[in-house]
């Protein structure tokens, strides 16, 4: 009797759908920059969309990017100022929202 339910259940097993795994078909192959202190992606972003970079914390979780208020610290290296990347203008988009700090707590 146990056989036959083992049976049973296989065959009820192989009779149903099984997920199919997709496989990718393509890659997506994104050049990363490196500024001298940190790594970033070219992204379009907000609406109407604007180049901006995307930086790209490798000791974090954490990526961002600036916005044309970002300025140089006094005697940063130009290889190291993020005014030499893409930098997002808030007074150019429509979808832009200020966000609180406590917007960022834990």
């Amino acid at each position: 009797m146990l056989v036959l339910l083992f049976l049973f259940l296989a065959a009820m097993a192989l009779a149903l759908p099984s997920p199919q795994r997709r496989i990718a078909t393509k890659a997506v192959y994104v050049p990363v920059g490196n500024s001298g202190y940190v790594y970033y992606v070219n992204v379009t972003v907000g609406t109407p969309p604007q180049p901006a970079s995307l930086y790209i914390d490798t000791g974090s979780d954490l990526t961002w990017i600036d916005d044309k208020g970002t300025h140089c610290l006094p005697g940063a290296s130009p290889a190291s100022c993020a005014e030499n990347l893409a930098l997002f203008d808030p007074a150019q988009s429509d979808s832009y929202t200020l966000l609180n700090q406590s917007a960022f707590d834990d």
